[in-house]
């Protein structure tokens, strides 16, 4: 799944998120909510799962106020402001993973009607990865990068990315748009422009892409390998969303710790519960412990510049660390 489709090509043009139109509506999924077997068939099928209306709508209220609040504190919206209405304040610094909205993801996901659905998109009992995006973006917010989430994640086949709109997003406000079905090439990002590996503009078809109006309790989740990115925000409002990840509950492939030792081969992790455990990493672990957590770290360079006490979330498969990047939750 995951064999590089698309050789190294330095001099492609990268595929460019404001030239992408939808072509068709994502499918909807929410009549097979009580029948794991086929939301699994369909999420290997389609690349995808859309599940309409499912969590409980109270829990995403709650997140979207608690996400306006801190917004209101720093003038991107007013105080007590209902609705996400942007005050036109130009948005300034990262607040993709601020310690502000910490906290606001895991008691979303851990509402008891939430982590049933969620159980039910994996099959089996889930946990939050603490791997949070909190998405507040006004009009005119730069468009980020097309990419699929594995690119940046080995070992992500092991849990969902699940994104989660917050409010009611159109085409105007700007939602994902999607890929379908292109997945199934495995990886298509051009492994020849380090450091960030964008995708070339010929990798996928202009019919490709597909979107949909997406509304409060609302759950989209995108295989690792369906290229995906947000359109542009042409309305009024900021656009509100939270995009994480959940993993299996009896078996987490995910772990935290508190980086303890570091080497150019190896990295110790104090976990919550106080057990040291040992990683080996190598020039296949993807290491994004720098202050951006998207630029990929040679070992040399990860043992030279990750500060011990650092908390960080690593993939663990056979004793091998297949990513560490910087904790955004903790």
């Amino acid at each position: 799944m995951t064999e590089m489709s698309v050789k190294p090509r330095p001099d492609a043009i990268d595929i460019s998120a404001a030239d992408l139109r939808p072509s068709f509506e994502l499918s909807d999924s929410t009549e097979y909510l009580d029948d794991s077997a086929k939301l699994q068939e369909l999420y290997f099928e389609q690349g995808y799962l859309l599940l309409r209306g499912v969590l409980d709508r109270a829990s995403v209220r709650r997140a979207l106020e608690r996400m306006m609040v801190v917004m209101a504190e720093h003038g991107y919206v007013k105080p007590g402001e209902r609705e996400p209405v942007w005050t036109g304040k130009p948005l300034a610094g990262k607040w993709e993973e601020s310690p502000a909205f910490s906290g606001i993801s895991r008691e979303l996901i851990e509402h008891p009607r939430n982590v049933a659905v969620l159980g039910k998109i994996l099959g089996e009992p889930a946990c939050p990865v603490p791997m949070v995006n909190y998405r507040c973006y006004p009009p005119h917010t730069p468009l980020s990068m097309v990419h699929q989430d594995g690119q940046y994640s080995p070992g992500i086949e092991g849990y969902r990315p699940v994104w989660i709109p917050l409010t009611e997003i159109d085409e105007r406000v700007g939602g994902l748009l999607l890929a379908p079905g292109q997945h199934k090439r495995g990886r298509i990002h051009n492994l020849g422009k380090p450091p960030l590996f964008p995708i070339p503009q010929d990798a996928v078809p202009a019919t490709a892409w597909a979107t949909t109006v997406y509304n409060p309790g609302d759950v989209l989740v995108v295989h690792p390998w369906t290229p995906h990115v947000g359109m542009a925000n042409t309305s009024d409002r900021i656009r509100f969303s939270i995009d994480t990840r959940v993993q299996s509950a009896a078996n987490p492939r995910v772990v935290l710790g508190d980086v303890e030792a570091v080497t150019e081969r190896s990295v110790s992790l104090r976990m919550l519960d106080g057990t040291l455990h040992n990683y080996r990493v190598d020039e296949e672990s993807y290491l994004r412990t720098g202050d951006n957590p998207g630029v990929r770290f040679s070992p040399r360079d990860f043992a030279a510049n990750t500060p011990l006490g650092l908390r960080v979330v690593a993939a663990i498969e056979d004793g091998r660390a297949m990513f560490v990047r910087r904790a955004s939750e903790n």
